[in-house]
């Protein structure tokens, strides 16, 4: 019996964690979609968490967002690399996602970071690098 709750506790904590990473890459799709619309709006008041809009102004992300369109062309395609990192501490469930974007004009490694604070997923970092990896020394990764 003892086996049994020992594998029924990671189970759930199994389907736990794996529905965060589902419900943060849905948010990190809608989030490149808004962004391919240019939804900025969309981008910033609903989708970045608060504790980061504290840190990084809105102005910021919406000049990330302008510079990203202006010079970087058009979108061509975006995946999602493999492996994801997450954890859970003090309540909060962190998950970090890479995804590799190319443009007509280049190819840009970019990691984001979500956090569900018992209210949904929300955005709270977002790296972009040219190089892959200087995106992994310039954003860090969940421990």
């Amino acid at each position: 019996m003892k086996t049994f709750k020992t594998l029924f506790f990671f189970l759930v904590l199994a389907t736990m964690s794996s529905c965060g990473i589902g419900e943060a890459e849905d948010l990190g799709d809608e989030f490149h979609k808004k962004l391919d619309e240019k939804d900025y709006d969309y981008i910033v008041n609903n989708m970045i968490d608060s504790e980061a809009l504290a840190v990084t102004s809105k102005d910021a992300w919406y000049a990330l967002f302008t510079d990203m369109q202006a010079n970087w062309g058009t979108p061509i395609k975006r995946e999602k690399d493999t492996g994801f990192k997450s954890n859970y501490n003090d309540g909060i469930t962190n998950v970090q996602l890479d995804y590799t974007l190319t443009f007509d004009s280049k190819i840009i490694y970019e990691r984001i970071f979500f956090a569900d604070r018992g209210d949904g997923f929300k955005i709270t970092g977002l790296f972009l690098n040219e190089d892959k990896d200087d995106l992994h020394e310039q954003a860090g990764e969940l421990n």
